[in-house]
């Protein structure tokens, strides 16, 4: 966890601040479960594999969720109404892999914010086939260096 928390707050420095400001900014975690959060410094918000509709599969779960429960070959559709509540602005969303419990509500977050979405080719055109314009997709394959900045003021 260490390591996430660590990749996603360099991130999040190297998307906003100089090395100066990233001194004085104060940096706010919140878990969106699984293996999703949001961070922020007050003025860039970054998610990284959100996913907080979390569907419940195969009859697993605590008796008393009553969220609708999935076999693996259902449609799962984005719990839209949760996502609303919990997710209201992203700039940057980070996916590590394209499996569904990291890049289930992608789509529907990335169209409802307009953040640019980072990560694998991939990615890229999953979310393509979800109509995600293209301006808001940056394929990584590794090594590279991004700058990035948010013209959004807060």
């Amino acid at each position: 966890m260490k390591r996430i928390l660590s990749l996603a707050a360099l991130s999040l420095v190297s998307l906003s601040v100089s090395p100066l400001q990233a001194q004085e900014s104060t940096l706010e975690l919140k878990y969106l479960g699984t293996a999703g959060w949001e961070i922020t410094d007050g003025k860039v918000v970054v998610l990284v594999d959100p996913w907080p509709s979390r569907h419940k599969y195969g009859g697993g779960g605590h008796p008393d969720d009553d969220r609708p429960d999935y076999a693996r070959d259902d449609l799962a559709v984005s719990d839209t109404a949760l996502i609303d509540t919990v997710i209201t602005r992203a700039d940057f969303i980070l996916i590590h892999h394209t499996h569904f419990d990291h890049m289930g509500d992608i789509p529907y977050i990335a169209k409802k914010t307009g953040a640019k979405v980072i990560g694998t080719e991939t990615a890229m055109m999953i979310l393509r086939a979800y109509g995600i314009p293209e301006d808001q997709l940056y394929a990584v394959a590794g090594g590279e260096d991004y700058q990035f900045e948010t013209s959004r003021s807060v």
